[in-house]
């Protein structure tokens, strides 16, 4: 099997993200999907797409000493957006639903939100299609980087 290359602290920040992730999870479920409807499932699915996305992407790579590149859209992640057929570009900080501090923050963006669902393990380049109540906006991403 063929390994990807990354850089050390790219692997360990993966690393960190998925412990994380899976912290949370139970907390998120009790104080957001308390109730088994169709938005718990939709959670469910979404954690275990993401997951199972990083260790399989974690999996198949070796960690160097190599300029830190995010791979894909993360939790934490600010990633820039252009809309498609413009010049407007925007920025989201992709968060924690838990993450009060920065609710206020109109940069930022649940994971559980419709931009943040949108983009979540995206990659740089890929058109993302974001359903909102006004209309489908089309954007493109243009870069990605972590915040620790």
């Amino acid at each position: 099997m063929n390994s990807k290359v990354i850089s050390k602290p790219i692997y360990d920040l993966l690393s960190e993200n998925l412990n994380q992730v899976l912290e949370e999870k139970n907390k998120i479920l009790e104080e957001y999907f308390y109730d088994m409807t169709s938005d718990r499932f939709e959670f469910e699915n979404l954690i275990h797409d993401y997951i199972a996305k990083i260790e399989d992407y974690m999996s198949k790579c070796k960690a160097e000493d190599l300029d830190d590149v995010c791979p894909f859209v993360l939790i934490n992640s600010i990633v820039e957006v252009e809309e498609v057929g413009t010049d407007f570009s925007e920025r989201f900080h992709i968060v924690s639903p838990l993450t009060v501090e920065n609710s206020l923050n109109p940069d930022y963006a649940s994971y559980l939100s419709p931009i943040g669902k949108a983009l979540l393990l995206k990659k740089v380049g890929e058109n993302v299609s974001v359903d909102t109540p006004v209309g489908s906006i089309q954007y493109i991403i243009k870069s990605i980087e972590f915040v620790r």
